[in-house]
């Protein structure tokens, strides 16, 4: 589960990530400014940085997708 800084969803995003491993699934949960890109909203992929965030997220599944 990914949060952007400016997402609306980010009151709630890590309630997400929390039920889904409750339920069992391996989910992990990423404010995107922990990791260095601050200021993103919902829609990642409209965002200026959008080339940072999917190399992110690429790296992200490289290391934890088999």
């Amino acid at each position: 589960n990914v949060s952007g800084q400016a997402s609306y969803h980010r009151p709630y995003s890590h309630c997400t990530a929390k039920w889904l491993n409750q339920a069992g699934v391996k989910t992990t949960y990423v404010n995107l400014e922990d990791v260095g890109l601050p200021g993103n909203g919902h829609q990642m992929m409209s965002e200026k940085n959008s080339t940072e965030i999917a190399k992110y997220l690429m790296s992200w599944l490289e290391k934890n997708v088999r």
